[in-house]
């Protein structure tokens, strides 16, 4: 979008074009609002051509139309997922949409419009994809006012509710129609794994920051391999600069009962691990996604000393009695299994990575799959030194924030690394 936004009563026009008096003396009012990239050319351009698209924005009830415009003008040149943003914030307004194809049919050498019209994507990675694929479709369907209203239109509709979409296509013509189709097909031919995807927009977005109060997590325990629950197993809190969990109380926080069950409470913002120890199941370091309220968690599927083994013969990996083994789940924006996510480990020096196909450990897979989305490292360093976890998704290179964990002698860093706080 290559117009910001200044409004003032009266929808007259005062960046970029003067009012000048007539001969006979008395004011002229301009007609149109105040719309302005800062540059006389460009506000020239909208003045004469999109004058009645301009009132139209300014005169919605809602304010929505003047609030997008504006939301655009305060993204940089190229920031697309700032573009983005202010898209997924103000979704439906048909009125910004006919602004913004107005602009990209007649203002666009004015002002600067791109080559694809001016079209904002659903995210950046999108952008960077639709851009380099769709560029025309999409272009032919921004300087085509009524196709530019009708993305407005299904941007309001849930992506499943297919009578929403239906009623929006009705509500416009047929070549409307056509136009959005056409950049609807490219997109999920050539895009789908950045465009049509939600499951990695949440990456294109800072992380909340933790909460200031108090949670309360629920942890459900299974066995792996027979997925029965977990009776039994002590959990304590340990601190994140404790790594042999020696700080008081030493007694287990938490036992899980007949069902696999055990709950917690833990400090605002709490950084730390959870020490699950039992008789057939070792150590593990149980590293939790950021917590945003109270949660249940689980099944947390732990492999017993047997399973441990098995995965090594699979594998052909000697995990050294003196180091650490790190396992990790990923889920991604909307918590399901995160396939297509390739993991790193610092340091990494004598490690041995290994990643889950088909719920079964792959000698072959550089990433996880869409079944367990699991993987790791063997032989990792143990002791105060942390170890810095790192993702990349393949498909788009967006990342998940680092974490910091630590390694234990013998004992499995268990990661839940999930993209959306649960």
């Amino acid at each position: 979008m290559a117009f910001t936004v200044l409004l003032v009563a009266g929808c007259r026009q005062i960046v970029g074009i003067e009012d000048q008096p007539p001969a006979g003396g008395s004011a002229q009012v301009q007609s149109c609002a105040s719309f302005s990239v800062g540059t006389a050319a460009c506000d020239a351009c909208m003045t004469s051509s999109c004058c009645a698209e301009e009132q139209a924005c300014a005169g919605e009830d809602a304010g929505q139309c003047s609030a997008l415009v504006a939301c655009f003008g305060r993204c940089k040149s190229g920031d697309e997922a700032c573009a983005s943003a202010c898209r997924a914030q103000f979704p439906g307004v048909e009125a910004a949409a006919a602004l913004r194809s107005c602009e990209a049919s007649h203002c666009a050498s004015a002002c600067g419009v791109d080559p694809c019209g001016g079209y904002v994507f659903a995210s950046a990675a999108c952008a960077t994809c639709g851009t380099a694929e769709c560029c025309s479709v999409a272009r032919t369907c921004e300087e085509d006012a009524e196709c530019a209203r009708l993305t407005a239109c299904e941007e309001a509709c849930n992506a499943t509710d297919a009578d929403c979409i239906a009623l929006c296509e009705l509500a416009h013509p047929s070549s409307a129609v056509d136009e959005e189709r056409a950049l609807g097909a490219c997109t999920s031919a050539q895009c789908a794994a950045s465009c049509i995807a939600p499951r990695w927009q949440c990456l294109e977005h800072p992380p909340s920051p933790p909460p200031s109060f108090p949670v309360l997590v629920t942890l459900f325990f299974g066995d792996y391999t027979s997925k029965g629950a977990i009776a039994g197993l002590a959990l304590r809190k340990c601190d994140i600069d404790d790594y042999t969990c020696d700080a008081s109380p030493t007694a287990p926080l938490a036992t899980t009962d007949g069902y696999g069950q055990a709950t917690l409470p833990l400090p605002p913002g709490f950084g730390g691990y959870i020490e699950v120890t039992g008789t057939r199941y070792g150590q593990f370091l149980l590293f939790l996604p950021a917590l945003s309220s109270d949660v249940q968690l689980g099944p947390i599927y732990l492999p017993n000393m047997t399973t441990v083994e098995d995965v090594e013969s699979a594998l052909s990996v000697t995990q050294d009695s003196g180091k650490g083994m790190v396992l990790v789940v990923v889920r991604d924006c909307e918590n399901a299994p995160a396939g297509g996510v390739t993991l790193g480990l610092q340091p990494s020096a004598g490690t041995t990575p290994y990643y889950f196909a088909d719920s079964l450990p792959s000698p072959t897979a550089t990433q996880t799959d869409d079944t367990v989305a699991a993987g790791g490292f063997f032989n990792t360093l143990q002791g105060e030194t942390g170890l810095v976890l790192s993702t990349k998704v393949v498909e788009n290179s967006l990342t998940y924030p680092s974490r910091t964990i630590l390694g234990r002698k013998g004992a499995i860093s268990y990661v839940l690394l999930y993209a959306t706080p649960p």
